[in-house]
């Protein structure tokens, strides 16, 4: 880890690399007085390959004290007015971490207390209790269903509903009690092939009860070009349950 002047804060790096001969860089840069004022980011550092293996980089901060909640605000820019990031992936921000490959396809999870199921959203499956097991279980059966884009889980009384939706990033929501919507998106989806957008994605969060996840910011805030000039991100007060 890296010591932030002070000893109890620690800073330490991990990365993802993507496609071969690819290095993910990264630095912090210091007031004057030893407090942080930038943490730049460089994933991407070889001229193609990274939209189909998309490499990361994230930094853990750990602090000595407990916490109830985060808020704050940080900018977002690009440093190549030629080649601008992206921190919104697909049209929908990221709701978990470690995706294997989100340059590809990922799931996000759209609501809570809710379910896609109007007209515009086809039930195509499951057969049987396939994947009622777990949200993860039901994730699967998604994938592994051609038609699937979407899914409805149901926590209390364990059930599955696999779902095709014209557009699986924004279908219309309904109210639904103990059910949570969570779309696949993937890069083959017909309206990223009509509007294709950079490979790229920006996440913010603090531990969660289980001491992981706790995603307070997703993406989407600056839009799929990042200019130079950099755009403001705002984290609103937000509880951390702990």
């Amino acid at each position: 880890g890296e010591d932030l002047g002070r000893p109890e804060i620690i800073l330490s790096w991990s990365s993802r690399s993507g496609p071969v001969e690819n290095i993910p860089q990264h630095q912090v840069k210091l007031h004057s007085n030893g407090t942080v004022l930038e943490l730049a980011f460089a994933p991407c550092n070889v001229t193609e390959g990274c939209g189909v293996s998309l490499p990361s980089t994230r930094v853990d901060i750990a602090v000595p004290f407990d916490f109830v909640a985060v808020r704050g605000y940080f900018l977002e820019y690009s440093l190549n007015a030629d080649d601008l990031a992206d921190d919104c992936r697909g049209g929908a921000r990221q709701t978990q971490w470690d995706e294997p490959n989100p340059a590809r396809s990922y799931f996000t999870e759209l609501g809570t207390g809710m379910s896609a199921e109007g007209l515009d959203c086809e039930r195509v499956g499951p057969e049987g209790d396939e994947g009622r097991e777990t949200v993860e279980a039901c994730k699967q059966a998604c994938r592994e269903n051609y038609f699937c884009n979407l899914i409805n889980y149901r926590e209390s009384a364990r059930n599955c509903d696999l779902r095709y939706c014209l557009n699986a990033s924004s279908p219309e929501l309904w109210d639904n009690p103990d059910v949570n919507v969570h779309a696949l998106i993937e890069a083959n989806d017909t309206d990223e092939l009509l509007d294709p957008t950079h490979d790229g994605y920006v996440m913010f969060g603090a531990p969660n009860a289980s001491g992981w996840g706790g995603i307070v910011y997703g993406g989407c805030q600056a839009g799929r070009e990042v200019p130079t000039s950099g755009v403001w991100i705002t984290i609103p007060e937000t509880a951390v349950p702990r």
